[in-house]
């Protein structure tokens, strides 16, 4: 089931854009881990992770994060950041409970159709947010985009109608545009 105006946040996250890469992401997952266990950061129970290009026309390009639990860091790579808070707001967003390469092909393609039949664009990447069980294997995973589209004109409409209210130095009487 596709649930929208859903959103996710995190404090304290470590990212890396991986370019060009031959390599799996499973590859790139253990690269961050590795270098945070280096520093010395502990981990929380997600990872987040997108890809930010056009898989059929070149090598995926992965965003990795991955939330930590302190709130200061020295890391010895230049290529990753820390973000003291990742927020994305406003998502179509799907759950899925197992087989997540799989279901979650599945769900990118239901989230397309989803904002075709609705004559939205999606405007951002696909955000893969996973969270871990205690032990550390995989329970479950939300998948999520942003679209903008006819809700967003009647947004800016009354974005614009308010404009041109403040605009006319008339006093706002409680009334609703």
């Amino acid at each position: 089931m596709i649930r929208t105006k859903q959103f996710f946040g995190f404090r304290n996250v470590i990212s890396k854009i991986f370019t060009n890469s031959t390599d799996s992401l499973a590859d790139h997952m253990t690269e961050m881990y590795g270098k945070i266990s280096e520093a010395g950061l502990t981990l929380t129970p997600h990872y987040i992770f997108s890809i930010v290009n056009n898989v059929q026309e070149d090598l995926p390009v992965y965003e990795v994060s991955v939330p930590v639990q302190e709130e200061t860091v020295h890391l010895n790579d230049p290529e990753m950041t820390f973000r003291s808070y990742y927020f994305q707001k406003d998502l179509l967003s799907v759950r899925v409970l197992n087989d997540f390469g799989q279901q979650s092909l599945a769900v990118y393609s239901d989230l397309i159709q989803y904002a075709y039949n609705n004559k939205q664009e999606i405007v951002t990447p696909f955000f893969n947010v996973m969270t871990m069980h205690g032990d550390g294997t995989p329970w479950y995973m939300d998948v999520s985009c942003r679209v903008a589209g006819d809700s967003d004109d009647e947004l800016l409409s009354e974005m614009l109608d308010l404009y041109q209210w403040a605009q006319s130095g008339q006093k706002w009487n409680g009334n609703v545009f």
